[in-house]
């Protein structure tokens, strides 16, 4: 099933090969927050959902589940359980979720009461149990400002893309083995990276200051995310919102017109560039 999943973020079908695929099912697969696409990892729900059933067996021990288990097994303590010979195949496939549950909850001395760590009021929840099996425990320092524009979903994945270094650039398919010329077709004077391609080279350059801020000259970093933010600090709050929102625009026309010099033949034309990303703008902005 996840094939199928993978196959279908990547090129809308069925099955795709492994090359086809630009970033990791398990990176796509952590939340936005860590940095990921927010997928469901279908492997780690099925977990969080095998867990309810041993949160049942210690904190609702007279529901249906535990008073069958009772009766088949004698028990409800899940290390004796564990060490039974023969159990059902559905108890078995229970108990492998055992190592996560186990460090999850808390009983509190004196009392017959289980607290799950990760909710506020100590109730299990599958969501819950989700996310700590998912969480590596980073923050990425972009994700709120990404997935809060209001570009279309399919221009914030290229931009998330991009930041993780893993477009289709020429550099990046130098890097995998294919036979291709490095230049950047925009300018033609620079090896093609995510960096030089959207903020680097002189063609780009000249869509950002007309397109931005006329005349201004953007604060460059190292690393392509490290520049919109760093560019998105000098602004006023009440201006940040249209800025991701512009910056994305921008990049999406840019990405856009790259394709077209090199899959069309066409010539590189900046204010075709700016003309379409003051449009694309406008019309996220309507649709918000």
């Amino acid at each position: 099933m996840e094939k199928i999943c993978r196959a279908f973020l990547w090129k809308g079908t069925a099955a795709c090969q492994g090359g086809n695929c630009l970033v990791s099912w398990d990176r796509c697969c952590l939340p936005k927050k860590c940095g990921g696409l927010g997928i469901l990892h279908l492997k780690t729900q099925n977990e969080a959902l095998l867990i309810k059933w041993l949160w049942k067996l210690v904190a609702e021990k007279n529901s249906a589940w535990s008073r069958l288990i009772q009766t088949l097994y004698g028990t409800l303590d899940i290390e004796a359980l564990s060490n039974i010979d023969k159990t059902s195949f559905a108890l078995r496939e229970i108990l492998l979720a055992k190592p996560v549950f186990s460090s999850s909850i808390v009983v509190r001395q004196g009392e017959d009461v289980t607290r799950w760590k990760w909710t506020n009021d100590g109730t299990f929840t599958s969501k819950s149990a989700y996310f700590i099996m998912r969480d590596p425990g980073m923050r990425s320092p972009y994700y709120k400002v990404l997935w809060k524009t209001k570009a279309l979903l399919k221009v914030k994945i290229l931009y998330w893309i991009a930041m993780l270094d893993r477009l289709l650039t020429r550099e990046n398919m130098h890097n995998k083995g294919w036979t291709v010329d490095r230049d950047c077709v925009l300018c033609r004077n620079a090896v093609e990276t995510e960096l030089h391609m959207f903020v680097q080279c002189p063609f780009t350059k000249y869509v950002w200051q007309d397109f931005i801020r006329p005349g201004a000259i953007l604060r460059m970093s190292a690393h392509l995310s490290e520049v919109w933010l760093l560019n998105r600090k000098l602004l006023k709050m009440s201006f940040k919102d249209n800025w991701d929102t512009t910056w994305m625009a921008g990049a999406w026309n840019i990405w856009k017109m790259r394709c077209t010099v090199i899959f069309e033949g066409a010539q590189p034309n900046a204010e075709e560039v700016i003309r379409k990303s003051i449009q694309d703008y406008k019309a996220w902005i309507a649709n918000c």
